[in-house]
């Protein structure tokens, strides 16, 4: 039988994004913290009304054994406020941490 939209929303969602959080974190935590760049996407959906503000933080580093440059989408979500250095900021910060990656202040 198919899984219920309860089921999917309350359970399989939430499970699958655990499960790629945890190995985000496994592949991040082999990383030497100093040699990661952070960086940041950000639109407004033309869809939605009223208008939302998206991001997308991206983590940048490169495999030690391959010398091959890697990214990891840490999160997509929306802004939930306006597109300010501020709140783009504070994001960053906040993923970081959620990531245990250094956030060094540099704006």
């Amino acid at each position: 039988p198919r899984p219920t939209r309860k089921k999917i929303t309350k359970e399989r969602i939430p499970n699958m994004f655990e499960k790629l959080k945890q190995e985000k974190l496994e592949v991040l935590s082999r990383l030497h913290k100093d040699c990661c760049a952070l960086t940041t996407a950000g639109w407004t959906s033309a869809r939605s009304n009223p208008l939302v503000n998206y991001e997308t933080i991206i983590c940048h580093y490169i495999d030690k054994s391959t010398w091959n440059v890697k990214t990891v989408n840490l999160e997509t979500k929306p802004l939930g406020g306006a597109s300010t250095a501020e709140n783009l900021k504070s994001n960053l910060k906040s993923d970081a941490g959620m990531f245990n990656l250094p956030f060094r202040d540099n704006f």
